[in-house]
């Protein structure tokens, strides 16, 4: 401890202080003879020493050392690949473990627990391992350390298999810590045995009977010597494509190419699936799913007019607004169609469009012709009522749409109010435009007149839309029974409802409508809609998700696309695509998270309009552990070299106990105190006011 003053003496102090010792002189001289005045003097003297101590502004500067431990921290690896190594159980692995640190504890050194996989938790000195970590993620253990090392950290012990299914890499990281890191290598070098389907290359759009090429992509990791592998592509069950290869290597890809020509449309599932290995862990990895939209280059529809109406020419323009539709249009005239209706049964369709037909009973061979050419040529069948039907006739069809006439009707004469229903969102390619249809106020749909008064006989058939009358009146059935669309409009207000809401706020929503009942019927969309898909349906925590697409006919990099995930209706990730022009198709990628199914939404963008569309996919709980089995013992030698540490296999993990030992840093504290700052000084000096205000006082000097 010593004494310094901030502010050196001048003349003002000596000139105090001469005053002070002359008025300590006169009062011992003069007063010190007087028994009861003796204390006050002696209090008066003080006080004016201290305040002239005070003028000097004096620092006390006192120092003082104190001997601390420093803690080594534990951590130990939980994941899931822990608990896999055939050297040893994870029983085995918790008593070894739990011996090595009683040993280091018995030394006397300071001890601080932790589990990681992918995350780090602080635990009990002794709590075992249970291998119930998703992922490994040595990141954020070599992080957690360089935070614990500013608080007296000695140094770092780690058990692991150094196997990183997740986060950065650690040898980098490892360059920025300042204790030694010693570890402790669990496993064994060769990798278990696994085969796994890494990607699936295919295109997210394809013609019918054109070839679509698809690269399956499978990583082997465990195989010392040739094995042959199965890999088979399948739809339904049915195999479409068989490979045979031999395989080995640790980590190594091979490329396995499947060339097909899709019989069906629209979105078609397909499967590809690697035969296990004997000794294989992890089987999971080992089957995909893919989607695969399949078009038409060119779709015939058949439009059959039993007598031209007002709704033909509104029916045919917003056909032909596709481009790729071929009309076939036959008109009844004089008890024949024209053209002739051998064109008809002769060609082969993708949709038949009843436009106010029938107007006159219907021979029941041709009822038979038309029920085999629609069931061989899988056709889809739309029915739009007009004001010349038969009704008597118009039962005849009744089995196609699968239809029965209801028993209590409405005036027929009259309009009704009409309404969207909520089984409507189970159509999600009608146009939502800026409100859901089923939210739209049926003031703004102007009134039907009831025309075929019908309604389903099957389940799958469902109205969107009714009239709003005493008896629930469907006006637009639609549905699919084995694998046969079909659509029906029941009033003959067609025409009329288009132009009525021509020049309103809804002028695009019947057309809207129709395009996607028509898309929807023949299984496709249009040439600008979007065909975007993921690479593969289910995921395994930790596991890389790409996402590739396009929008037909917008395939400009001037665009802007990306992709949203969403889990329990909470946006939790957004990621932008990017143009690959070597593909021509849009690109990018995430990690999937948490287990769960996620509802994901890819938003596309041009300077004329903007479509998403929507979709869900499964993450699993990770086995993607269960890849990777073995001791990565070049990565763990390198973190330790790093970091100044050691590494120790498994068998030599006793030596580790001879590099631990505890260590003691020695602070020292500096107090400055500044007595005119202080606040116990000014406490102290009104205390000794008072006492010897008391004491003179009492001495009768006042």
């Amino acid at each position: 401890m010593f004494l310094e003053f901030l502010r050196p003496p001048d003349l003002w102090f000596w000139g105090l202080l001469l005053g002070v010792c002359s008025f300590s002189l006169w009062s011992i001289f003069k007063l010190w003879s007087i028994h009861q005045v003796r204390i006050p003097v002696l209090i008066r003297i003080g006080l004016f020493s201290l305040l002239l101590f005070s003028l000097l502004q004096p620092k006390i500067t006192r120092e003082t050392s104190k001997e601390y431990p420093l803690k080594w921290d534990v951590y130990t690896d939980n994941s899931m690949s822990m608990g896999y190594h055939q050297a040893y159980s994870l029983t085995t692995l918790n008593e070894e473990i739990k011996e090595i640190l009683n040993k280091i504890e018995n030394k006397g050194v300071v001890i601080d627990r932790f589990h990681f996989s992918n995350e780090v938790i602080h635990t009990d000195l002794y709590e075992p391992l249970n291998a119930g970590g998703s992922s490994t993620d040595l990141g954020i253990v070599l992080n957690s350390i360089k935070e614990e090392e500013k608080d007296n950290l000695a140094g770092v012990i780690l058990f692991t298999d150094g196997q990183i299914t997740h986060g950065l890499d650690p040898v980098q990281t490892s360059s920025e810590i300042h204790v030694p890191i010693h570890i402790i290598g669990v496993g064994e070098n060769t990798p278990l045995v696994d085969v796994a389907l890494k990607s699936i290359d295919v295109p997210t759009v394809a013609i019918k009977g054109e070839d679509v090429e698809a690269t399956v992509v499978v990583v082997a990791t465990g195989i010392t010597a040739n094995e042959g592998i199965n890999i088979t592509l399948s739809k339904e069950k049915k195999i479409i494509g068989s490979r045979f290869m031999k395989i080995q290597g640790d980590g190594v890809q091979s490329d396995i190419y499947f060339r097909f020509k899709p019989d069906d449309l629209g979105e078609i599932a397909y499967q590809v699936q690697v035969s296990s290995l004997e000794n294989e862990i992890n089987v999971q990895n080992n089957r995909q799913s893919f989607h695969l939209t399949i078009l038409k280059n060119r779709y015939r529809v058949a439009l059959l007019t039993g007598a031209p109406n007002y709704n033909t020419s509104v029916m045919k323009m917003m056909m032909n607004n596709q481009p790729r539709i071929k009309i076939d249009h036959f008109i009844f005239i004089n008890d024949s169609f024209r053209p002739a209706i051998k064109n008809f049964w002769e060609t082969s369709y993708d949709l038949i469009v009843l436009d106010n037909y029938p107007i006159q009973s219907v021979s029941s061979q041709w009822q038979r012709f038309f029920a085999k050419k629609i069931v061989a040529q899988k056709t889809a069948l739309a029915w739009i009522i007009g004001p010349s039907i038969d009704p008597l006739s118009a039962k005849s069809f009744f089995p196609f749409f699968h239809l029965k006439s209801l028993e209590t009707k409405v005036d027929g004469e009259k309009y009704y109010q009409w309404s969207f229903n909520e089984t409507i969102v189970n159509y999600p390619i009608f146009p939502q435009n800026d409100v859901p249809l089923n939210s739209i106020d049926q003031t703004e749909l102007p009134p039907l007149k009831p025309g075929l008064q019908v309604s389903s006989t099957k389940k799958m058939i469902q109205s969107l839309a009714d009239l709003i009358s005493p008896q629930q009146i469907p006006v637009l059935l639609i549905g699919e029974v084995e694998s046969l669309r079909t659509v029906v409009w029941t009033t003959p207000d067609f025409h009329t409802l288009y132009y009525k809401l021509t020049g309103t706020r809804r002028s695009e929503m019947f057309a809207g409508i129709w395009n996607g009942i028509f898309g929807w019927l023949m299984r496709t969309t249009g040439d600008n809609d979007m065909y975007f898909r993921l690479d593969k349906d289910s995921y395994q925590q930790g596991e890389l998700i790409k996402v590739m697409g396009n929008k037909i006919g917008q395939a400009s990099p001037a665009s802007h696309a990306a992709i949203t995930l969403q889990y329990d209706g909470n946006t939790i990730n957004s990621t932008e695509l990017r143009y690959n022009p070597t593909f021509q198709r849009w690109e990018g990628q995430l990690w999937a998270s948490k287990p769960g199914t996620y509802d994901y939404e890819i938003i596309f963008q041009n300077e004329n309009a903007t479509s998403s569309q929507k979709g869900v996919f499964i993450v699993k709980e990770s086995q993607i552990e269960l890849n990777k089995v073995f001791l990565n013992d070049n990565l763990l030698r390198k973190i330790s070299l790093k970091t100044g540490g050691n590494y120790f296999h498994w068998d030599s993990r006793n030596e580790l106990i001879d590099h631990i030992e505890q260590r003691i840093i020695t602070k020292r504290k500096v107090v400055h105190i500044e007595p005119l700052n202080e606040w116990w000084i000014l406490i102290g000096f009104i205390v000794l006011l008072t006492v010897e205000w008391s004491l003179r006082r009492r001495a009768g000097l006042m």
